[in-house]
């Protein structure tokens, strides 16, 4: 989803797919990702792999509601196809994509397929019986495009030779991924972080330099990064129309429009935006209203943010700053005065930033949003009338 981000800022008809089982429209972080992205209207086809089964569960007993019922009730369009057909699930990819990049909006489709073997090596499968399951080979991909090629005038031998070049090629690649040389133990932490950009030391300002608030420290940073680089966006609760929960962003909105955006009440989607869009390329900063709501979104840092740069060999970017604030003594309560960077700073992958001057927030802000790696950008908001000096970038 973040990825269609991406491509409606830049205006360059990028079209975005996510992949998913049956069993993850379960999931809160599939409806919220719907639910954006039918309001923003975003280039996204949501394809569903409906193979009868999440884990040992089958689909029939996990939804109360079909996918088609589910996508009415958020306002998307929703397609079924033969996941089993070869050539019928290409031309409806081919079909919806070309519905989604004219600027219809997204799009649920839903492949009804089967999965042949079990969740996981070793699994007895004993949730279905051996009937089920000869049942199904005779609508196998793979055998029924066979029979396809061959009614399209392609001989049988030749169906056998395309066959057996396709499992020559995966043997050869499977045992050349077997000679490689183990890799050596100090890669360990490769693409755990990149090297950042060094700034040079702004120098001290003059004894009789004007002051400013904290809180004017964080606009002035978020406004020279956006007016600076096209890459960077807002998106979060109420910063747009709002301004932010304490004004901080007031007038970005009218100034730089669609790069600041409003978004639902909902943290995984943010923080899943976020990450995506981080993936194509550009420098999302993404605000958290309140720290205390990070337990909402923990998967997409911890296991997205943190981890994605590292398990992909450092080829998925992540330039991604998580704005949000702290503090106890504003009459918020227990769940909104919580003091939880210790939880983040322990995450490899993710950097903690928690700035207590005017001065280090306008410059550590805008390092951060400069950072090719995942930053979480914590202000402490009973500092956000504190003045101080400027600092200079």
């Amino acid at each position: 989803m973040g990825a269609s981000v991406a491509s409606q800022i830049r205006a360059d008809g990028g079209l975005a797919v996510a992949f998913f089982g049956d069993g993850a429209i379960a999931q809160g972080a599939f409806h919220e990702a719907v639910n954006l992205a039918a309001v923003w209207q975003l280039g996204v086809v949501f394809w569903c792999e409906n193979n009868g089964y999440a884990e040992f569960s089958a689909a029939a007993t996990q939804h109360a509601a079909t996918l088609e019922c589910r996508a009415a009730g958020y306002g998307v369009d929703y397609v079924a196809v033969d996941g089993n057909d070869v050539i019928a699930t290409a031309s409806t990819m081919q079909r919806v994509a070309e519905a989604v990049r004219s600027g219809q909006g997204p799009v649920i489709v839903e492949a009804s397929t089967y999965r042949w073997h079990g969740h996981y090596e070793g699994d007895p499968q004993r949730y279905r019986s051996q009937d089920e399951v000869d049942a199904w080979k005779d609508r196998d991909p793979i055998a029924r495009h066979a029979r396809q090629l061959e009614a399209a005038g392609f001989s049988a031998e030749e169906v056998a030779s395309l066959e057996a070049a396709v499992a020559q090629e995966l043997d050869q690649a499977g045992e050349a991924a077997r000679l490689l040389a183990q890799p050596d133990t100090t890669t360990l932490g490769n693409f755990v972080t990149r090297p950042r950009p060094l700034f040079p030391e702004p120098p001290l300002p003059a004894l009789d330099a004007p002051t400013f608030r904290m809180m004017d420290a964080i606009h002035s940073a978020l406004e020279m990064e956006l007016a600076s680089d096209n890459r960077v966006f807002i998106a979060g609760i109420d910063v747009a129309a709002g301004g932010n929960v304490f004004g901080l962003m007031r007038g970005l909105h009218d100034t730089f429009g669609d790069r600041v955006r409003d978004t639902p009440i909902s943290e995984t989607a943010i923080m899943g935006l976020g990450v995506g869009a981080a993936m194509a390329g550009m420098r999302p900063v993404v605000e958290l209203m309140y720290l205390d709501f990070v337990g909402v979104c923990f998967d997409q840092l911890l296991n997205q943010a943190a981890k994605l740069p590292f398990m992909t060999g450092g080829t998925a970017q992540m330039s991604l700053t998580v704005r949000t604030q702290f503090g106890a003594g504003r009459s918020s309560g227990s769940q909104h005065s919580q003091s939880l960077e210790a939880l983040l700073a322990h995450i490899p992958g993710l950097s903690v930033v928690m700035p207590s001057t005017p001065a280090d927030t306008y410059g550590l802000l805008r390092a951060a949003i400069q950072d090719p790696n995942p930053v979480v950008f914590i202000e402490n908001r009973l500092l956000y009338g504190m003045k101080g000096p400027p600092a200079t970038f």
